[in-house]
């Protein structure tokens, strides 16, 4: 397991692999009453083609603000987000992990600073070489 991000005993964004092909990344916020949380399971290629939005939502159905998650193959160095000129995404954080076999996979997720988010065009989280995934 792995911890993305967190903020004490409020937030955490975590990822764990199943195997070497599926992952799972979960994100929860909140305190003792009525925490936010999200749960998501995909296979590695899949995600590495296409970032995945993880909606956070209360045990009464309350909504969150949404999560970023992405997989890229490789080390690819630094992952930074372009085209947020409303400053709505948090810095990104990242973990490379060898998955054995010659495979190596860069998770990255970031959150939404606000629960009302319009994902602009131009969003994307993007590597050092310029691969980028669009939101």
């Amino acid at each position: 397991m792995m911890v993305l991000d967190s903020s004490g005993h409020d937030r955490a964004e975590v990822v764990w692999l199943v195997d070497n092909i599926e992952v799972c990344f979960a994100s929860v916020y909140g305190g003792t009453f009525n925490p936010l949380t999200g749960v998501r399971r995909g296979r590695i290629d899949q995600l590495a083609t296409e970032p995945d939005l993880l909606w956070l939502a209360s045990e009464d159905g309350a909504a969150g603000a949404p999560y970023v998650f992405a997989v890229f193959t490789g080390a690819v160095g630094e992952v930074t987000v372009t085209g947020d000129d409303t400053h709505v995404l948090s810095p990104v954080h990242q973990r490379t992990v060898d998955l054995g076999d010659g495979r190596v996979a860069t998770f990255v997720g970031a959150h939404f600073l606000d629960f009302n988010v319009e994902v602009g065009p131009d969003l994307a989280v993007c590597t050092a070489e310029g691969s980028c995934r669009k939101l």
